[in-house]
């Protein structure tokens, strides 16, 4: 994250700052005090002066902005900020505060809900979470910060685009499946197209568990550019901000937090097909790869089971507690041939990376089981140590085992409804990707019955 020190306003540019976030309010309410919260306050007071900057708690008046008249405290708000702490604490059903705080915090909070009616206020916390409020997000000050300055170092390549202003995004995406790459990859670029960047994707340095050799671009292995601007035009052009020199990494969705827009479940389909788009040889090969009863039209129900690191006896030994609610596979697979039936469906696609689940559903359906000829893991996660999963499936090539997994996905939005047993990106990339609506979209979970079928 940005680290401040004292001489960041001496030394910062107006140019180098990134107002499109604060721009969209008038009032700043800071319910508590940090570096990065004086520094924004600093920042609007110096470039945006007509912005008004409410502090809660007046201790800091004579600290930070003892002669500026325009800085105005409410105590109470300190109460709204711990009145949201306190309510994330329960909901992750953690947290023994006393009731007295407790009430404290809330009457803070409903000060502050009547305060958001009456003008257009950006409220910003020092938790690093953001919360989310009847009309919006309230912000947390790091995230702020770096909407501010998250293009605060630029490069000069050479002569070449002088009008334009290119992002060229080249973090390393550390173990993360295909599916979140993609979509996380589809946020950045949405923002910066919004804002009048060109966004250039570059994905070429380790640690990535697609990439055969460094210096390839793992993002054309499988998807067209984003841009006309190809990589190496980028490095020849004037105005040029790289990921990697300003600490934007491929989890780290908000370098401005409006763009959490477009990381919403399920949202911006279109958006995403026209960005996110298979290049030639990965459409010939999924295409080949799709199995012939989906490309002849039969009634086909898609099923994500997603297993290995994902298994209930798994997420016991591990204390992952959301995992332990994962249906047992075998009232997952009962719950697939109810559908079966009540669809009208000849198969199912099984999309599993997990050997032993698929012969699991073959013993129950048969022959009615279509699937991709693809490394699957028999990886005992159970009994052994946690390894990534593209190491329990032995991926020596980046390049096949992203195209099988892109097969897999382009396979699941021929079908006609989607079942699934965890959330996963194979799940979201095949929603994100379908032209039209499942005729069922739904995930099974444990109590699952056939009457509520």
């Amino acid at each position: 994250m940005l680290k401040i020190d004292k001489d960041l306003l001496k030394d910062i540019n107006f140019e180098d700052l990134d107002f499109t976030l604060v721009d969209r309010y008038q009032k700043f309410l800071f319910l508590n005090v940090d570096d990065y919260s004086v520094t924004i306050a600093k920042l609007l007071l110096k470039y945006r002066p007509d912005k008004k900057i409410i502090f809660g708690g007046g201790g800091m008046k004579t600290k930070c902005f003892a002669e500026d008249s325009k800085v105005k405290y409410l105590s109470r708000l300190y109460d709204a900020g711990r009145h949201m702490e306190l309510t994330e604490e329960w909901m992750r059903g953690a947290g023994s505060t006393a009731l007295l705080d407790r009430i404290r915090a809330f009457i803070g909070w409903k000060i502050l809900a009547t305060l958001r009616k009456c003008g257009d206020y950006c409220i910003v916390k020092v938790d690093r979470r953001n919360h989310p409020g009847e009309e919006g997000l309230v912000y947390n000050s790091q995230n702020v910060m770096r909407s501010l300055m998250w293009k605060k170092q630029k490069r000069c390549f050479g002569e070449k685009n002088p009008d334009k202003e290119i992002v060229i995004i080249d973090y390393s995406c550390d173990k993360e499946g295909l599916g979140s790459i993609a979509r996380c990859a589809f946020a950045h670029i949405m923002w910066m197209r919004e804002n009048g960047y060109v966004p250039v994707m570059n994905l070429h340095t380790y640690p990535n568990q697609y990439l055969n050799d460094p210096g390839e671009n793992m993002w054309e292995y499988f998807f067209e550019p984003v841009s006309q601007v190809t990589v190496d035009e980028a490095y020849e052009s004037k105005n040029v901000i790289i990921a990697t020199e300003n600490d934007i990494s491929w989890h780290d969705v908000e370098i401005n937090p409006y763009q959490r827009v477009y990381m919403k479940e399920f949202a911006n389909n279109e958006s995403f097909r026209k960005t996110v788009r298979f290049n030639s040889e990965t459409r010939q090969y999924v295409d080949a790869k799709m199995p012939k009863e989906i490309r002849e039209g039969k009634r086909v129900l898609g099923v994500v089971m997603r297993g290995s690191d994902f298994r209930k006896e798994v997420a016991e030994k591990y204390h992952k507690e959301w995992r332990k609610n994962v249906v047992d596979p075998d009232l997952f697979l009962q719950a697939c041939s109810y559908y079966m039936d009540k669809l009208k469906c000849e198969y199912i696609f099984l999309a599993t990376e997990d050997a032993e689940y698929l012969q699991m559903a073959q013993k129950v359906l048969g022959d009615k089981v279509l699937f991709i000829d693809q490394k699957r893991t028999t990886y005992d996660y159970a009994n052994k140590e946690n390894i990534a999963l593209n190491e329990a499936m032995e991926q020596n090539d980046g390049r096949i085992a992203g195209r099988d997994y892109l097969s897999v996905i382009h396979s699941l939005t021929e079908c006609r409804a989607l079942l699934y047993n965890v959330k996963c990106g194979a799940v979201r990339l095949a929603w994100m990707w379908k032209p039209e609506r499942y005729e069922i979209f739904q995930g099974i979970t444990g109590n699952w019955k056939e009457e509520n079928g």
